[in-house]
């Protein structure tokens, strides 16, 4: 008698594993974000003004930045506030300082599902599971499934995971930021380029990614020159993303470095570091002590370990 094969499962262990570890994550943090909004909101003292669902569970998946999300992907880009933003906004404030792809693709999604903010959540969800696929995938490259496995599972139990859940760009960020190292180590430079571009597209500092990729590409060529084919080209579209973005906003604003100027209006440019941090642990203010402690957290382990980790990561 022939031995029956055994059917190939459904879904393969290791993504079952991720799917099962996202699922039991997103229910804890849904269940602890409804319950502090529940038993918490008597005691702010102040009503907060947006309200994106009338359900709980979804409404916890969005605050601040999503509404500057939604804002776009209801009223598109415009140099002037377009829906109720001016009662929490400050001066100079304007739309065109986040990036299109994230919110272009709550739009779509948002026209299928008749609500923005829960198509902004699936989309969210989605990228964040192909991120804990492909990190898995990436991971395997070059480690065992014992080490691949865990990543995901640092990844969706790290402080900070739930705003990957919510309506916000870093999930689409995370998994196209993946995407593009994996099919780096496949030598796949075409695919790269196109994910590189939509990353571009998605925050501008993704631009930043064509470097550590073409380190990548020219260590895969033993950095000789006479080796680098055409493909490398494909690199440029992580750039030309960007510079799309920039030549539509000048078109709207008449300023080539519009999405630039508009993040003072957050505070934000170019500082040092180290003062950065010294400044942030002798803050008398408690949550930017905090914050500045977490980051000296993740950074201490990451020097630590940086012989662990390839040059381009």
């Amino acid at each position: 008698m022939k031995t029956p094969r055994r059917r190939a499962p459904i879904i393969p262990a290791p993504h079952l594993h991720i799917l099962l570890t996202f699922i039991a994550t997103r229910a804890m943090l849904t269940i602890v974000g409804v319950v502090s909004r529940v038993l918490l909101e008597p005691f702010h003292g102040w009503a907060y003004l947006w309200g994106y669902s009338r359900q709980p569970w979804l409404d916890i998946w969005s605050v601040w930045d999503s509404g500057w999300y939604l804002d776009i992907a209801q009223h598109g880009y415009a140099t002037t506030v377009q829906s109720d933003l001016p009662k929490l906004v400050g001066p100079g404030q304007l739309n065109y300082a986040f990036s299109p792809l994230y919110p272009m693709l709550m739009r779509g999604l948002g026209w299928l599902v008749g609500d923005d903010a829960l198509a902004g959540i699936i989309i969210s969800n989605v990228f964040l599971l192909v991120a804990c696929v492909f990190l898995y995938k990436l991971v395997r490259l070059r480690d065992d499934e014992d080490t691949a496995e865990r990543a995901v599972r640092y990844l969706l139990l790290f402080p900070t995971a739930f705003i990957l859940s919510g309506i916000f760009s870093e999930a689409t960020f995370l998994a196209l930021a993946i995407m593009c190292f994996y099919f780096a180590g496949k030598a796949q430079w075409y695919v790269v380029g196109v994910l590189g571009c939509l990353l571009a597209l998605t925050r501008t500092l993704g631009v930043l990614v064509v470097l550590p990729l073409l380190y990548e590409y020219l260590e895969a060529r033993s950095f000789k020159l006479s080796r680098v084919r055409p493909d490398v080209l494909m690199l440029g579209l992580i750039p030309l993303g960007l510079a799309g973005f920039v030549a539509y906003v000048h078109h709207l604003t008449g300023d080539w470095l519009a999405i630039v100027h508009v993040q003072s209006a957050w505070h934000r440019g170019l500082h040092n570091p180290l003062a950065v941090l010294a400044e942030g642990l002798t803050s008398p203010r408690a949550n930017v002590f905090f914050i500045t402690c977490f980051v000296v957290a993740v950074l201490v382990p990451t020097i630590a370990g940086f012989r662990q980790l390839r040059l381009s990561h």
